[in-house]
C-alpha cells in the first residue's frame, strides 16, 4: 500500500509532537508509537459504529448469526 500525502503528513505532525515531548529513540520508535495511535483510532471508531447500531436496533442475537454460519457451512448443531 502506497503511502499517500495525508499519511505523511500526519506522521510528520505526530513526530513533531512526540519530539516536543521528550522525542523517541528512533525513527522506528515513531513509526510504531504511531501506528499503534492510529490503530487505537480505529479501533475506537468500530466500538463507536457498534454501539449507534445497537442503539438503533440493527443487530442480530448472537445465537441466530452462529445458526446461520452452521447451516451455510453444513456444520453440526451445538
Amino acid at each position: 500500500m502506497a503511502v499517500t500525502h495525508e499519511e505523511l503528513a500526519s506522521f510528520h505532525v505526530f513526530a513533531e509532537q512526540m519530539l516536543a515531548h521528550g522525542g523517541a529513540a528512533s525513527i522506528e520508535e515513531l513509526a510504531r508509537a504511531w501506528q499503534s495511535v492510529r490503530e487505537r483510532a480505529d479501533v475506537n471508531a468500530a466500538l463507536q459504529e457498534a454501539t449507534a447500531d445497537l442503539e438503533a436496533g440493527r443487530h442480530r442475537p448472537a445465537d441466530h448469526g452462529s445458526r446461520d454460519i452452521r447451516q451455510k457451512y453444513n456444520l453440526p448443531a451445538r
